[in-house]
């Protein structure tokens, strides 16, 4: 039997690296029509945990952009990009973001 992996799965919790003020999601939908989500892939989450006074509250329904991921990801020279957590940053519809906390790949910037 082989089983094939994924990155971000339905129901996957993610840190928020980014000021919107909610600090962590769990994804709800993969958009694209996929089951999971990779690296630069737009995600639809709901916000679990807030910071007190931000613009992000529990329970709203949020668009983000996956920039972190726990799975390793190939690149064409050969080498693979791996961190210790998922982690997501929220977009709005017009696909703009706020300041971003942590590292970004240059492979993703274009994504935001």
């Amino acid at each position: 039997m082989n089983q094939q992996r994924t990155f971000i799965q339905i129901r996957t919790n993610l840190k928020v690296v980014d000021n919107s003020g909610a600090k962590r999601v769990i994804c709800i939908q993969a958009l694209k029509g996929k089951k999971s989500a990779r690296l630069g892939d737009t995600i639809i989450a709901s916000v679990k945990e807030a910071q007190p006074r931000g613009k992000g509250k529990k329970g709203d329904v949020v668009y983000g952009v996956v920039v972190h991921a726990a799975m390793q990801r190939g690149r064409c020279d050969g080498s693979e990009v791996k961190f210790d957590y998922n982690a997501v940053v929220l977009v709005n519809k017009q696909d703009s973001a706020a300041n971003v906390y942590g590292l970004i790949i240059a492979d993703f910037l274009l994504a935001i």
